[in-house]
Formats: structure tokens, sequence, C-alpha cells
């Protein structure tokens, strides 16, 4: 399967995983499957120096439809992932999936227009 390098290069953040997505290895590593979800401005407001103070950061704020979306994306992701034997364990609140994955099925699941972002998982998540 020829994965294109941009792809590779866009969705993994992390120089040394995506040398292990381009070889030949014989091992697996557990990485965590960002699920593209709609990210948007949205504005708090937190207790400073004795009185409320409000700022604008990345979060998450949805819709109905969005939410409607994001729990496609997840059921396909989650699909796939069981049609090819990989143990997964979906992380709600981080809107990921853990997987442990070769690097021919890493290269594959880049692919998948569900996911927008893979990193190594650096605290092991266990998967089911």
């Amino acid at each position: 399967m020829t994965v294109k390098t941009d792809t590779i290069c866009k969705k993994i953040r992390d120089a040394d995983l995506r040398r292990f997505a381009c070889s030949d290895l014989q091992e697996s590593k557990s990485v965590l499957l960002e699920v593209c979800s709609k990210r948007e401005l949205v504005k708090i407001s937190s207790w400073e120096h004795g009185g409320f103070s409000s700022k604008r950061v990345a979060g998450f704020e949805h819709e109905a439809s969005d939410t409607e979306l994001e729990a496609k994306s997840v059921d396909r992701t989650e699909t796939y992932l069981t049609s090819r034997g990989l143990a997964h364990t979906y992380l709600r609140s981080a809107k990921a999936f853990v997987v442990s994955t070769s690097p021919p099925q890493l290269r594959a699941l880049v692919e998948l227009p569900s996911i927008c972002a893979v990193i190594p998982n650096r605290v092991v998540h266990r998967t089911s």
C-alpha cells in the first residue's frame, strides 16, 4: 500500500513515530488516534486577582449536528479497527482511540478521513 508522505507528516506529529510508520519493522507501538472534531475558540471565565476575567481559549463548542457528525466518525473508526482485528479503547474526553499498531497498519490508519492526528501513547493506556 502506498501512503502519501505528506499525509504521514501532517497527521503523525512525532518524528520517531513517522520513522516507525515508514519502516518495515515487525513490532507494534501504542498510539493515540485523535478523531476529527470541530474545535473553536470559546469564551471562558476564570477567577483572577479578586475578580472574574474572560479569555478566549481553544476548546469545543458543539451544535447538535456537530455532535452527531463526531459520533459517526467515532463509529466509522471503531468499525474499521474492529474489522482489522485491532484491539482498541476509546478515550471519550480525549476524543481518541488507543491502538497498538504495526507500521503497515499505522500507514493505513493515517489514511482514514476520521483521524486528524496520531501521537505516541506515552502514558500507556490499556487496550481492551
